[in-house]
């Protein structure tokens, strides 16, 4: 009887602890006709980790740009309450200069490549890239 609640309670805090590594990725279109439709290339923009898979192109009405956005807390009560995050990774994609989509995520710690690819990837998907 023991040993069978021994091991409910593991496999309860394994299931509990696989999820609080994900990082919730949000996204939003505001430019409904560049769903479905990937751009030959693209104006790229901050693109550090080599992410995006789509040539770069300066004169394209297409433009991608990635940002690692810093969060910082100015005021004595946000600093006194502490941070879930540090700071999130942003991509946004311009046509013809008017945002048209972005996709970001938050992240605790200095952010990874693979971070980059999963935002890009969520974006891409949606996009239907």
């Amino acid at each position: 009887m023991r040993n069978s609640f021994l091991i409910a309670l593991f496999v309860a805090l394994s299931l509990l602890l696989a999820g609080c590594g994900t990082k919730p990725i949000f996204s939003k279109i505001t430019d409904s006709s560049i769903v479905g439709a990937a751009p030959k290339s693209a104006k790229i923009i901050g693109d550090e980790y080599g992410v995006i898979k789509i040539p770069n192109n300066h004169a394209s009405n297409i433009e991608i740009r990635v940002q690692k956005i810093q969060a910082s807390c100015s005021t004595e009560r946000a600093r006194s309450l502490g941070s879930d995050f540090d700071g999130y990774i942003l991509f946004e994609v311009y046509r013809n200069g008017s945002l048209a989509a972005k996709a970001q995520m938050d992240f605790k710690t200095q952010p990874v490549k693979k971070d980059f690819e999963k935002v890009w990837s969520e974006l891409v998907v949606m996009l239907r890239w």
